[in-house]
């Protein structure tokens, strides 16, 4: 049987899977159902894993306020880039270009 699962490896963005597709080097996905896939190891001794969708709730959601609404966390990447930022030590001031510089009061 085929199928399509759509997956997310370690918080990356969901990408598709055919049944047959090896993901991320480990596994294989052996089934797609409704609610669910099937992924099965590709070494011995591992054992298989069935990633299922939770059942939808009968009673509606409700959308939180924006002011409720928690911050999207930075990507590792930003993360980085911000503490590379916060390690550096503070750079001097540029000296001032030639006719920038304030000229005495005149009598």
């Amino acid at each position: 049987s085929g199928g399509v699962a759509l997956i997310s490896i370690e918080g990356q963005h969901p990408r598709p899977y055919r049944v047959g597709s090896v993901i991320d080097e480990r596994y294989k996905l052996t089934q797609v159902a409704t609610r669910s896939a099937t992924l099965a190891p590709t070494q011995a001794g591992a054992p298989a894993i069935t990633l299922e969708l939770p059942l939808a709730t009968s009673e509606p959601q409700t959308p939180l306020p924006a002011a409720a609404a928690s911050p999207t966390p930075p990507s590792p990447a930003a993360a980085a880039v911000n503490r590379a930022i916060a390690a550096r030590p503070p750079q001097p001031e540029p000296p001032s270009a030639v006719g920038d510089a304030e000229e005495p009061p005149k009598d």
